[in-house]
């Protein structure tokens, strides 16, 4: 049986698609020099990549939520102006 099971890392990520992305992309950096995150026996760059996700050592963080919240920032921000009376 294949630890962290397909089930354990669903509950960590919002779809399978993210997983996928999330882990080949992690992969594809540790193939290319970077430092594993997890202490683990294994030595394939995707079984490490799902150990680092499983263990929440990597996240991810979607291109609209960042906007969302610079958006909401810089709202915050000109609402405090406005009443500072800027």
């Amino acid at each position: 049986m294949l630890y962290p099971s397909i089930n354990d890392l669903l509950e960590i990520s919002d779809s399978r698609y993210v997983l996928v992305n999330q882990v080949s992309k992690r992969a594809r950096q540790l193939v290319e020099g970077s430092d594993s995150l997890v202490r683990t026996v294994d030595t394939k760059p995707v079984s490490i990549a799902t150990q680092e996700v499983f263990e929440k050592k990597i996240g991810y963080s979607s291109s609209y939520t960042m906007e969302m919240e610079q958006q909401d920032y810089e709202d915050k921000c000109n609402a405090f102006s406005n009443l500072m009376g800027e």
